[in-house]
């Protein structure tokens, strides 16, 4: 059962205080993915693509150290997937390794459910990491990760995956920056 949409955490329309570097929403105002290829390996998808990030970042902090922070602060993201999919894994361009490999964060999936509530057929699975990841500014604002993915099984038509990313340190039911990943075995 989805949660009330009015009970959700919401952006907030004031700017941060200077210094304020507390809560996604505040330093963390957009985010979308953009696939950029598949192909099939073995059983599973494999798809390849960016997330982009509009970033609130303090004038006196340069995008470096902004990313330096956010990457020694971690990262963990759910994904809803329906029940039995399995993420062989997700990762990263690293910026001191060739990949930043997401581990498995099961203790994130009670704060998933009772945050944002699960549909019948649907499971969350969760993944974190505090590797450091290649980055590229894509307009002043605006962070590009390039990122993979591996899922099984393979669905015949696309899929459509709610989710949900954050620092490492916080829970789900206190901010969450959502979003939806398109994958395809198609095209």
């Amino acid at each position: 059962m989805s949660p009330d949409p009015a009970s959700e955490p919401k952006p907030s329309p004031q700017p941060p205080e200077p210094g304020d570097d507390k809560g996604p929403r505040k330093r963390y105002v957009g985010y979308m993915f953009e696939p950029r290829g598949h192909r099939r390996v073995g059983g599973a998808l494999a798809v390849e693509g960016a997330v982009r990030w509009t970033v609130r970042r303090p004038e006196q902090q340069s995008i470096e150290q902004f990313m330096a922070a956010w990457d020694d602060r971690g990262y963990k993201m759910g994904f809803l997937v329906l029940k039995g999919q399995r993420i062989e894994s997700i990762s990263y361009v690293g910026l001191d390794s060739p990949m930043v490999v997401l581990q498995p964060h099961p203790d994130s999936i009670p704060d998933l459910h009772a945050t944002l509530g699960t549909p019948a057929g649907y499971e969350w699975l969760a993944f974190a990491s505090k590797g450091r990841r290649r980055f590229a500014m894509v307009e002043p604002n605006v962070v590009e990760l390039q990122v993979g993915i591996r899922m099984t099984p393979v669905l015949a038509d696309p899929q459509i995956i709610p989710v949900v990313s954050r620092h490492l340190d916080g829970r789900f039911a206190e901010a969450y920056m959502p979003g939806l990943w398109v994958l395809s075995a198609k095209g």
